[in-house]
């Protein structure tokens, strides 16, 4: 899934390259960009079935890629598409491996930028949108509830803080602090059902180029 996922950032990446640049200007207009950084899944409870167990997760990874708009003044928006995966540590207090719990999602971001004429741009923004899938890769409890649970098409939101800089001429470094959140997702699987929050704070950090 990791790999799909950079070919799908670099496909993002290669179309903004390519997208028409005359339609932009020095203030405005397109830009894409890249970025990856850590993700923590929040510990939840998880219900196989009919029994109910304490999931506590260690760090995880995420990539992605957007293709954005800045409209010439504080307002942006973005279509994006990242990935997302922590690992299992323990489960019903007893030590977990080889399993986590990853996710795909498709969001569309709003963000408004602070001092604009500054070196430095902080920003806030917000994000909805739906997972291309959520995936349980459990491999710990019982041997009967083990196996792969998934679903797609959730409804996703996350919160966005971060600030950029400039580097150089049409582009720009940026690092970001977000929450990222689909609701009790309910997972299928072998014939079971497992559901566990999904929520994760995620560091970010990445490039972007305007065109």
């Amino acid at each position: 899934m990791f790999y799909r996922t950079l070919a799908v950032v670099a496909a993002l990446f290669a179309f903004g390259n390519s997208a028409i640049a005359q339609t932009a200007d020095k203030e405005g207009g397109l830009y894409a960009k890249v970025y990856g950084g850590s993700s923590t899944l929040s510990n939840t409870d998880l219900q196989i079935g009919g029994t109910r167990t304490k999931g506590k997760f260690g760090g995880g990874a995420l990539a992605g890629g957007a293709i954005g708009y800045d409209y010439a003044g504080p307002w942006r928006s973005e279509l994006e598409y990242t990935y997302r995966s922590s690992s299992l540590n323990s489960l019903g207090g007893v030590a977990a491996s080889n399993s986590d719990y990853a996710s795909t999602s498709i969001m569309v971001n709003g963000l408004y930028t602070f001092n604009e004429a500054g070196s430095f741009k902080p920003y806030v923004g917000l994000g909805f949108g739906l997972t291309r899938e959520v995936d349980f890769d459990l491999n710990a409890g019982p041997t009967a509830n083990r196996g792969q649970y998934s679903r797609a098409s959730m409804f996703a939101v996350q919160g966005i803080a971060g600030v950029e800089y400039e580097f150089a001429e049409d582009w720009k470094g940026f690092g970001e602090l977000r929450t990222f959140s689909v609701n009790s997702p309910s997972l299928r699987g072998g014939g079971r059902t497992l559901k566990a929050d999904y929520r994760t704070t995620d560091i970010v950090i990445g490039i972007a180029r305007k065109f």
